[in-house]
């Protein structure tokens, strides 16, 4: 799977379709491949952030700072874990890496 193109499966509770190797090996795959950008692409952002290259909520929206960049259609963001908690509004389109 290339980044950008995961189709999201709905589970609801009793309802098809089943948990199944497929579907499990698929999120793992996806997963595998989002850690593995993550440490080829984030490696310069591995060093404390400062106060200008991380996210910050302001009016409860999420501000993107210098280290945004985009997996497909998707933003990411990269902080630490109480700038991430103090997100109120979590972005669907957005994926969260906390350091």
């Amino acid at each position: 799977m290339a980044l950008g193109d995961y189709e999201k499966t709905t589970y609801v509770e009793g309802s098809p379709p089943g948990i199944s190797a497929a579907r499990l090996n698929k999120n793992e795959n996806k997963t595998k491949e989002l850690d593995d950008w993550s440490k080829t692409h984030l490696a310069d952002d591995a060093k404390e952030p400062s106060d200008t290259t991380h996210h910050v909520k302001k009016d409860s929206t999420l501000q993107t700072g210098l280290n945004a960049e985009k997996v497909g259609s998707y933003k990411v963001w990269v902080g630490i874990q109480d700038d991430y908690d103090d997100i109120e509004n979590k972005d669907a389109n957005t994926l969260y890496f906390v350091k």
